[in-house]
């Protein structure tokens, strides 16, 4: 089973190649996997940051 700071490192990749969205994906799917989505909330929110999502941003950081 992989460890957050593995599916972290997978979203950096796509983010470093600028693919916000497989980066917003995997961090879902790892959240799902390890079924805690704590470790990747600061991660997600600031993705949606970056999409102009707000509404989003603003649930991923009242989810923590």
């Amino acid at each position: 089973m992989p460890n957050p700071s593995q599916i972290i490192a997978v979203s950096n990749a796509f983010l470093a190649v600028n693919e916000p969205q497989y980066a917003l994906s995997a961090l879902q799917k790892g959240r799902k996997v390890l079924h805690n989505g704590y470790p990747f909330n600061f991660e997600i929110a600031d993705i949606y940051s970056t999409l102009g999502n707000f509404d989003m941003m603003i649930d991923e950081y009242l989810a923590m």
